[in-house]
């Protein structure tokens, strides 16, 4: 018996950044999602998201966090 069909998932900025920030106050939840999505515990796949929501966390981390942290949310996504 197999388990759960994967279910397409769309990924925006929100998400992206809380991953990014750890002051933010979902972080902890949205980090033990794409955790549970990489390690296949979660039958999300595949996951979506656009140029424009990659945009908009670069210049949402480069405002908030810095260029460091936005690089490394950025390099994160892939």
């Amino acid at each position: 018996m197999s388990g759960p069909e994967p279910t397409p998932l769309f990924v925006d900025t929100g998400a992206f950044y809380a991953r990014a920030d750890e002051d933010d106050k979902h972080h902890e939840t949205v980090k033990r999602v794409f955790d549970g999505i990489r390690t296949g515990d979660l039958a999300y796949r595949p996951v979506y998201t656009t140029q424009a929501v990659l945009s908009e966390l670069a210049t949402l981390c480069l405002y908030k966090l810095g260029h460091d942290d936005a690089v490394r949310a950025l390099t994160a996504v892939r």
